[in-house]
């Protein structure tokens, strides 16, 4: 399935493909259901909306039920509730079928939702190959820890964080900041550090994003 192109023909609605109904019937009511196509599945692509194209599309492309399924970009141009939707879809082909997928996209969040194992590209060349949790691992990317205090004690409390070891800093006469490196230093053990205020109110604990850590791996050159 071509992200930047249908290979829908753009006057003949689905129902006008011609495949063998007496071996494919079951298969394409199965996919029609599964992608939800009934309500426009006798419409041409010319009428459809993009969410609606791309899952006719990649509906097309299941009807002879290949081993190996190529989706350039499913996501792009979606809205957040069509690309739910589409990830489920997909995951849901995955594991119904066993159908291998090959998946390009610039999405980050496409790739921690259904990917299990990733390849990064950098200049035509494979730097990376293997999971989310190795690129984390590797990249070492920092933890953040917010805390607020109960009253006016931000500044009193920050001694709790040895300097050198964590980065914290007052953001507000209530909050505290801090910043660390998961393999330097466990959360726990942070975790241990703040409890020891009396007056904490409220703590979170957020870890890098996807985007972030696939960034860090080009900025730290790790591959490259």
């Amino acid at each position: 399935m071509f992200g930047n192109r249908t290979q829908l023909i753009w006057d003949i609605s689905m129902c006008e493909y011609q495949v063998d109904p007496a071996q494919a019937r079951n298969h394409i009511e199965h996919l029609i259901e599964m992608m939800e196509l009934t309500s426009f599945q006798n419409q041409t692509p010319r009428t459809l909306s993009l969410g609606q194209r791309i899952r006719a599309d990649i509906a097309v492309a299941l009807v002879h039920s290949p081993e190996l399924l190529l989706l350039d970009e499913p996501t792009i141009g979606l809205d957040t509730l069509l690309k739910i939707k589409l990830r489920d879809i997909i995951k849901t082909i995955n594991s119904e079928s066993g159908t291998t997928i090959l998946l390009t996209t610039h999405d980050m969040n496409d790739v921690e939702v259904l990917c299990s194992r990733i390849f990064i590209l950098n200049r035509g060349s494979i730097v990376f190959d293997g999971t989310m949790q190795d690129i984390r691992r590797r990249v070492n990317s920092e933890m953040e820890m917010r805390l607020r205090f109960s009253r006016m004690s931000a500044y009193e409390n920050i001694g709790l964080f040895p300097k050198g070891v964590l980065d914290a800093v007052v953001v507000s006469p209530t909050e505290v900041r801090v910043r660390y490196r998961g393999s330097v230093i466990p959360t726990s053990q942070v975790l241990q550090m703040a409890v020891q205020a009396p007056d904490l109110e409220d703590l979170s604990v957020r870890s890098p994003t996807i985007e972030e850590v696939i960034a860090a791996c080009y900025f730290s050159k790790i591959g490259l």
